[in-house]
Parts: structure tokens; sequence; C-alpha cells
């Protein structure tokens, strides 16, 4: 992706423009220029004195009108060369009228009007019919016109084309006109008029396909009867399929019998075929706007050939996918995958049943918690192959494959051979397969309440820049989820995935700095919250890899110069206690890491962490979110009694506290959505003081101020501890006694 393609946030779209092209020089796209030339050539050269028919066939949408407009143009330019070829072009779109009599009535008269004599046109003329019953005018015009009302009596239908009389005025003068001549008189009249004349006319009648069935009926029998003129020559554009459905037509003749579209057109030619590379150069044209960002990849390839070269088969397809992606494109630029986008929208409109059953079945496509069984996804993916039309079934499948990549195995009826795509690289693509990217693509609009992909980029782009680095975090602790809730835990995560990656993001020193500066927020987000790990478990998850990205003693100093002097206890305990189970100095929980940063900087750790402790026991380290840390290096690095006791002590003086102790002792399970707390032991720490705890619960267990989940976790460690207590005072088995193990003071 080239910098100065990138959309510009501001940048206005204006929609594709679909209108057909004239000049055959300068926006010839798909190769007409010498087609139009040579059918202009036949047709000045054509002899008709009994009129003639050509059918130009083109599939619809295939640039059949920018044909036209070309043939024109060189009928133009060669009559100027040559006035002994001179012929003069009549243009009707019939789709502009409706009714069965309007189409001739109209026709007849769009023919007047191209009728000339001395300058004077049809409009002329009944102008002056106006002012007089007895206007002069030119005969063949009157012919025309005459012909015209026979096909369409004003005192029984309204004329309703522009620029025609108004019903009164046609009443008024009706009589002066024409006479009431019949349909068949009219038209005899008009053809011994032109014979005589002996004018030479190109009739263009476009846009037949666009007509009702009735319709195309109807101009397919004037152009037969009234319609076959002296000197005149059709040229009729359609879809022939359309034709020949509204017809009642199909491919195969019967008994050799000629149609009755071949019996009208006396030679049909066919529009050239466009080649897919002249399509695919208009499309990269038209979709610079979105395309110039995407990178090349096999993923492109993929969606390319399963899906892009499938759908667009004509310029009118390029401008209906631009349009869609005009819409679609500008609200979800930076933070929904391109390439992705392209793909859904090119479902929308060319597979619409594929792409209604992606939005029915998020649950099924999306990497999330189990909701659904293995059974039941075997059984969605098998229902949905069987319902794929088998000739795009391959196609649809490897598609939907390449965007929703964690679920390929079960769409594919017989696995490929593939490596498939990471999730984290999904994750941080921002891909339509990821929550956030098929969130964002079917509300058209990222949500307020997910990290945006631009904050992320912009982090890891500048791993070094301590002010970029605050500014991202601080956004990401400043934006919240529906509940309120933060969503520094999403940054975090987002963070991680693009750890995750071979080539991924190479986190620098400002990253750490950021972190710790902002590590009591991150740690005092309610654990509870959150169905798999809390922030604070994620963020030090992170730091881990941080730091372990770099050898010992480069990732001690850099520790040690980011917490600094003055980073709060309840950091510094938990960094402590992290790093010193990693090293072994504390049990591990979990697989033993090794050391991540050198025994000299975790000494110091130690000291500071402790330092931190005994400054802050009177101050401010009730406060801390949890204290499980807190105590656990106070008893490893301290004395284990003056732990004790201080926990003893704000237990006992707030319920509050109280209730955070409890959150170190209990163990929490959800039930619709309502934390419900167990007692698990003391698990022999020796900061526990079974009593203190118990006569706190007594005491607090029904103070007032307390929110729901706090009385639950006091009733819970109340309920635990008086349960403790009677088995301990029930009689022992009789059986060998066991030494307590004594405990080893560290080495820091």
């Amino acid at each position: 992706m080239r910098d100065e393609d990138a959309n510009h946030p501001n940048e206005v779209f204006s929609f594709a423009d679909d209108s057909p092209r004239s000049d055959p020089w300068t926006e010839d796209d798909f190769d007409y220029r010498a087609f139009a030339e040579r059918l202009a050539d036949v047709l000045l050269d054509l002899s008709a004195p009994n009129g003639y028919v050509v059918g130009l066939h083109g599939v619809w949408g295939s640039g059949k009108t920018t044909a036209l407009n070309f043939v024109a143009h060189f009928l133009s330019t060669k009559q100027l060369e040559s006035r002994k070829r001179a012929v003069e072009i009549v243009r009707f779109s019939p789709w502009m009228f409706s009714g069965h009599h309007d189409l001739i009535s109209a026709f007849f008269r769009v023919l007047a009007e191209t009728l000339k004599d001395g300058g004077e046109t049809a409009r002329k003329a009944r102008k002056v019919a106006r002012n007089t019953a007895k206007a002069t005018l030119d005969p063949a015009v009157k012919a025309a016109v005459a012909l015209a009302v026979a096909a369409h009596p004003p005192e029984t239908f309204a004329i309703q084309t522009g620029g025609a009389l108004a019903k009164s005025a046609m009443e008024q003068t009706i009589d002066a006109w024409l006479g009431e001549p019949t349909l068949q008189a009219a038209f005899q009249d008009l053809v011994g008029r032109l014979r005589k004349s002996g004018r030479r006319f190109v009739v263009f009648i476009d846009d037949i396909d666009r007509l009702e069935p009735a319709e195309i009926r109807a101009i397919m029998q004037m152009v037969k009867s009234v319609g076959q003129l002296p000197n005149v020559v059709y040229v009729l554009v359609y879809d022939r399929r359309i034709v020949w459905r509204a017809l009642g037509e199909s491919e195969q003749r019967k008994g050799g019998e000629p149609t009755f579209t071949e019996k009208i057109v006396q030679h049909e030619i066919e529009l050239p075929h466009i080649g897919r590379s002249a399509l695919l150069r208009r499309l990269d044209r038209e979709l610079a706007f979105v395309l110039s960002q995407i990178e090349g990849s096999n993923r492109w390839l993929e969606i390319v050939q399963h899906g892009i070269y499938r759908w667009i088969k004509s310029p009118r397809d390029i401008v209906r996918l631009s349009n869609a992606l005009r819409f679609s494109w500008p609200p979800l630029a930076k933070e929904v995958d391109p390439a992705d986008v392209v793909a859904m929208e090119g479902l929308r409109l060319f597979d619409p049943k594929t792409f209604e059953w992606v939005r029915a079945n998020r649950d099924f496509l999306i990497e999330s918690p189990g909701y659904i069984s293995d059974g039941e996804k075997n059984a969605v993916a098998t229902a949905f192959r069987q319902a794929i039309n088998p000739s795009q079934r391959q196609d649809v499948i490897e598609l939907l494959s390449v965007l929703f990549a964690s679920r390929s195995k079960l769409l594919r009826e017989k696995e490929r051979f593939t490596f498939g795509e990471m999730w984290a690289s999904v994750v941080k693509r921002r891909g339509i397969g990821s929550p956030k990217g098929y969130d964002a693509y079917f509300s058209l609009f990222p949500s307020n309440h997910v990290i945006p992909k631009t904050l992320v980029d912009g982090a890891v782009a500048a791993p070094d820049d301590d002010q970029v680095q605050m500014s991202a975090l601080d956004r990401a602790i400043d934006m919240s989820d529906p509940n309120g809730r933060s969503l520094v835990g999403d940054y975090i995560d987002e963070l991680q995935f693009r750890l995750a990656l071979r080539n991924g993001f190479k986190p620098g020193r400002a990253v750490l700095n950021a972190f710790v500066k902002r590590a009591a927020f991150v740690q005092n987000q309610d654990d509870s919250a959150f169905a798999l790990l809390s922030p604070g478990v994620s963020m030090h998850l992170m730091l881990r890899g941080i730091l372990a990205g770099w050898d010992p003693k480069t990732a001690g100093k850099a520790l040690l110069d980011a917490v600094g002097h003055n980073t709060p206890a309840e950091v510094l305990a938990t960094l402590y206690v992290w790093r010193a189970r990693e090293s072994g100095v504390l049990p591990p929980e979990g697989s033993e890491v090794g050391d991540v940063i050198d025994r000299a900087s975790l000494k110091e750790l130690g000291h500071r962490t402790l330092m931190a402790i005994q400054t802050e026991r009177d101050v401010s380290l009730a406060g801390a979110p949890y204290y499980w840390d807190i105590m656990l290096s106070w008893t490893t690095l301290g004395v284990a009694s003056e732990a004790k006791a201080w926990l003893a002590r704000v237990g006992q003086a707030d319920p509050h506290v109280l209730a955070k102790i409890a959150k170190g002792i209990l163990a929490r399970s959800s039930d619709a959505g309502r934390n419900v707390w167990f007692f698990r032991g003391l698990h022999d720490r020796e900061f526990y003081d079974p009593a203190s705890l118990l006569a706190a619960c007594e005491l607090h267990a029904d103070a007032p101020g307390l929110a729901e989940d706090e009385k639950a976790r006091i009733i819970a460690l109340l309920d635990g501890l008086r349960e403790a207590r009677k088995r301990e005072m029930q009689p022992a088995a009789p059986g060998p006694r066991r030494a307590r193990p004594k405990r080893q003071t560290p080495d820091v």
C-alpha cells in the first residue's frame, strides 16, 4: 500500500458515473471503437429502399449505449467528409414513454421532430398551428404527425411526451392538422412522402430490454408493421435473452421455423465481447480509492480468483460494485480490512444468498467461546454446502474459507492441504472473520465501544516514542464498553496479538514505561467482569513477553528504570511476585519460565517493593485493589508478623478492605451473570489470621454501604471460616504425624 494513496478522514467520494460514453477516442475502455466505425460504414453504404432492420445484441450492462454513441459519432464525422453518404440520425428511447399506444405514437412524433423543410422543425410547425387551424406544414412532417395521432387518438389517450401539444390544444386543432386519418392511411401517406423525398434515416431504438414484456412486444410489432419505412434503417439495441423471454421464444427454433424476432430483424450482430483484462483495468480505476490500500497477498489473489473474476462480467457490474464501496468504505476505512470489505460487498451484490447466510451465522463463523457444539457446527456447514448452486459451490466455499479462515476445515467437505491464517493476523487486519471486523462491517460503522484499529496501528508503529505510547494507552483507558468498563483490556489484547506474529510488533522501552505508569489503574479493573483474563493479568503477561524479548540484564535495567522510585507499592509488589516466580525464588504457578530479569535487578526490585510497602502501610496501602501480591512480597522480603498484624488490623477497621481480603481466599464462578463465591481455604499462608478474619466477618457482614458483590464475598468468607473452625474442633483420626516443612527465605 502506498502512503500517498491512504484515505484521509475528510475525503469525499462521488458515486461512479454509469452514463454511457460518447467519444471513441478518449473513452473507449472496452475496445468498441473499431467495431463502431465498421458498423457506421455499413450503415452509410446500406441501400434500404424498403427499409431495413439491424439488431445489436449485448448482455444487460455490457455498454450497448456507449457502442451506439460511438456509431453515431462516426456517422456524423464521416458525413462531413462526404455529403453523398449523408443520413439523418433519429434517437428513440422507448423506456422514457409508458403504455403500448404511447410508444408507437411517441416514435412517430420523434420522427416528425427530425424531418425538416427549410429549417422549420415540427416544433415550429406546431407553434404556427396554435395560431391558425390552416397551418402550412411540410408534407412529410404532417404525415408523420398524422401517423402518431392515428396510433394514439387524443380523444382517447392524453399525449404525455415533452414538447407535444396539450390535450386541449390538440383537440382544438386536430381537424385542421389531420382530418382524423386511419392508421393505415396515415402510414401509406408517410411512406409515399418519404420515398418522394429521397432522404435517408438511421433510427436508433435503444434500451428495448428495459421495457416491460408487453411494451417489448409493442415495439417489435411496430417495427414489423408500420415501422418499416423507405430509406429508413433501424438499429434495435437489446439483450436477446430478455427480448426472447418477453416474446415467449427460446433459443431453440421449433421445426426449423424462424422465430418472431428473426422475422423482424433482418441482420443481427453481436456487441464485441469485453476481455477480462479490459474489465479489470476499468475496475482498477474505479476502485482505486480502496484497491490502493490492499496489499498484494495470497489472500487477495484468492478473493480475486473465487470472487471478483466470477462477479465482474460487464461494465455495469463494475459500476455497481464501485458505487457500493463508495458508500460502505469511507466509514470503515482503516478500521476493517479493505480486501474483506470488497469481498463482502461483492457477495452482497452478486451472491445475496451467501451474504445473508454469513449475516445470519455469526456464532458459527466467528472465533468465540464454544456456544455451539462441534456436531452442530458440522451440521450447519453441511447444510450450507448442500444449499449452494453446484456450479458455484467450490468458488463460494473457497472464498468463505479465505474470509473466515478459522472455519475453513468445517466449510470444506475435504480439507485441502493449507497452513491457514493465524488468528493473530486476522485480528491485526481487523478482518471480517474477527468479532470487531464483522460487527463493524454489518453496522457500517466501527462502534464507539471498540478500540480503533488506527489507535493500535499508531502505537505499534512507534514502539520507542514515549508520547505516542502514553497517548494511546490513555485513550484506551478513557474509552468504555456499553457497561461503562474501560477498554484498556481490549487494547492490551490487540497488542498481544501483534506480539504473537512472527514479524509483528517489536515493543520498545516506551511501551514498558507507559504500562508501568498506568499499571495501578489497569490492576484496579474489576476482574469479576471478565470471563477469561482480567486486564491486570493480561497486562502482566504482555510485560513478561516484552521483558523476555531482551537479555535478562537489559530487561532488568529497563524495568528498574520504568518503576523508578515513586511507583506505588501495589504495582511494585505484583511486578516483584511475577519476576520472583519466573526465576523460581517463589513457587511458580504453572511451568517455570526462567530468569526474565537478572538476579541483581530482582534483588533491587524487591528492595524497592519492601520500601514502598513500609512507606504506604499507614497511608494508602489499604487502597490497593487486592492484597495477595502485597502480602506475599511483604512476608517474603520483610517480617511476616508485621504483614499479618497489618492485614488483621485493616480488615477489622473497614468492611470494604475486608471484602478485598476475601478475594484472595475465595473462588468465583458465574451464574446468569452473577458472581458466586466459594471458600477455598487459607492455603497455609501465615499472613492470614483465621480468628481475626472470622471476627471481622461477623462484625461487617451486615455493614451498610457495601455493594452486593462485596457483601456476598464477606458472607462466603464467614461461612467458610466457620466451617473450617468446626472441622478443626472435631477429633482427628489416629495416624502418623507429618512434620511441617520449614519456610525457606529466598536469596534476593
